[in-house]
């Protein structure tokens, strides 16, 4: 689809034309068209007693006609209405129901975009691991008392990477759409990266009374058991070893180190693994 500049044309019939053609016209054919400029006066986006009028983002902006382009492929379950416009070559790249009106899912991502693309260095990449994401979940939940979703924490797992000590930040968050399974596994994962829980690995003697050592070693330096793994095929010889699998909920890495010290004051060597749970 090819879209029109409308202040290039110089002749009225030729004007009347290409817009008939093009779509760039109010549309019966249309539910709920959007009123560009009816819109824009009552949500406050323009004034009338304003001595000069704001700019409106891509107000010289042509879209074509109503018809779907470039949506191979892509699921309208998920993707209900949109629009990929690219004003250099005045190509609509992609469109569905572009002139449908829809609800948006969050405003605040709508703003954080604005303004990015208005005052931000485009040129400029952070990279946000999944980890980061997990461990900003676990602040908001742990000391705000917020759940947000993780792409809404961006804002905040990015902080991290920005020269902003001992300055006033705002970071817009947006978003709650997670599911109580997902929520779920992100704190306990967050938990793991915060050395909050984890497994170690101790070889001790077949005998009686061997597990209740360590788990006296464990209470004395008040570590939480949360899962006992207990397996006697490790080596040939179980009176020589069997391997015990101890997962653990501390306060912190100076905790976690503070058991682990324990256990190889009393003769263990105990050995972390990766927890899971």
């Amino acid at each position: 689809m090819k879209c029109t500049n409308k202040y290039k044309i110089l002749l009225p019939v030729l004007i009347l034309a290409l817009l008939l053609l093009t779509g760039c016209t109010q549309r019966s054919d249309v539910a709920e068209a959007y009123q560009l400029y009816e819109t824009s006066d009552n949500y406050a986006l323009t004034e009338s007693s304003a001595s000069t009028a704001p700019e409106l983002l891509a107000e010289n902006l042509c879209v074509g006609g109503t018809e779907n382009s470039a949506t191979d492929g892509i699921d309208a379950a998920f993707a209900q209405s949109a629009g990929v416009f690219s004003v250099e070559d005045e190509v609509v790249t992609y469109a569905q129901n572009i002139y449908q009106r829809m609800y948006p899912a969050s405003t605040t991502k709508i703003l954080t975009a604005y303004i990015a693309l208005k005052y931000g260095n485009l040129d400029d990449v952070i990279t946000i691991d999944d980890d980061e994401l997990i461990v900003a979940f676990l602040d908001m939940v742990e000391n705000h008392k917020m759940v947000v979703e993780n792409s809404g924490l961006l804002t905040v797992a990015a902080l991290k990477h920005l020269g902003v000590k001992d300055k006033r930040v705002v970071s817009i968050l947006s978003g709650g759409n997670m599911d109580v399974i997902t929520m779920s596994s992100v704190v306990q994962q967050g938990l793991i990266f915060r050395d909050r829980i984890f497994t170690v690995s101790v070889l001790l003697p077949d005998k009686p009374g061997e597990l209740s050592k360590v788990a006296a070693t464990i209470a004395a330096e008040q570590g939480n058991v949360i899962k006992l793994e207990h397996n006697q095929f490790v080596s040939t010889n179980r009176n020589a070893a069997v391997e015990l699998r101890i997962t653990l909920e501390c306060f912190g890495t100076d905790h976690k180190n503070q058991i682990i010290k324990a256990l190889e004051k009393n003769g263990y060597k105990p050995k972390l693994v990766r927890a899971s749970l």
